[in-house]
């Protein structure tokens, strides 16, 4: 038995589409968190809420933020194969940032990999 546990990557693309409080748990850790620069004059949105949980380099408010590409008119637009793509794209292992997420599971996406490696999948 093998038991994965990670950010639905496709449940939070979808909920983070609209407003609503489902990212309030994040707020705290953002603003007193030591390795972020969060101005308060600056409004947290849904999409910087995501970025945080998937893809931490690019993060706005990171303090060693990575060359940020991807904004919240693309992430309007986008569907999620396209965001990502986006998203992904330049992540890369930061020996100084252990715990930056920078990669993106969804169970479409682990399923493949487990049938890959002969895995049977019994549910979600």
């Amino acid at each position: 038995m093998l038991r994965i546990s990670t950010p639905d990557s496709a449940f939070i693309y979808y909920v983070s589409k609209f407003n609503n409080s489902f990212w309030n748990f994040r707020r705290k850790e953002i603003l007193e968190g030591t390795k972020y620069n969060y101005n308060s004059t600056k409004k947290l949105s849904q999409f910087d809420f995501l970025i945080r949980e998937l893809a931490t380099p690019k993060f706005r408010f990171h303090k060693a933020r990575s060359n940020y590409k991807y904004d919240l008119v693309s992430f309007k637009r986008d569907n999620y194969q396209n965001f990502v793509k986006k998203c992904e794209s330049g992540l890369h292992w930061r020996e100084d940032y252990p715990g930056d997420h920078i990669s993106i599971w969804d169970f479409e996406r682990l399923k493949k990999f487990g049938q890959l490696a002969k895995f049977k999948i019994y549910n979600k």
